[in-house]
């Protein structure tokens, strides 16, 4: 149930029209969930996974999809840097050990 913007009477959310006032129902229109164009807010979260968590944090409650987005792109950045990092490392243990024997 919802309530006529005009005269306050109670209207199911179905009706087209107030049975009290007989004024149309004006519906809020649904806001545009910025989560359906993913690639900017994917590209961010990926290549600066701590910006993408704080929009994350930001996001979580106000619009789900964007932050479902960039919760997902900041943990696939973060397992690829840490993937990078690590076979960095390996290489130059790797050069070391060849330097040193």
């Amino acid at each position: 149930m919802i309530e006529c913007k005009y005269c306050g009477a109670r209207i199911h959310e179905d009706d087209e029209f107030c049975a009290s006032c007989g004024r149309a129902v004006e519906r809020a229109k649904p806001k545009k969930d910025l989560g359906e164009n993913p690639f900017v807010f994917g590209l961010i979260s990926f290549f600066m996974p701590l910006f993408g968590f704080i929009l994350y944090l930001l996001n979580k409650r106000t619009e789900p999809g964007r932050a479902k987005i960039c919760i997902k792109w900041t943990i696939f950045g973060t397992i690829f840097y840490l993937v990078v990092i690590g076979l960095l490392i390996l290489f130059y243990l790797f050069i070391i050990i060849e330097i040193l024997t």
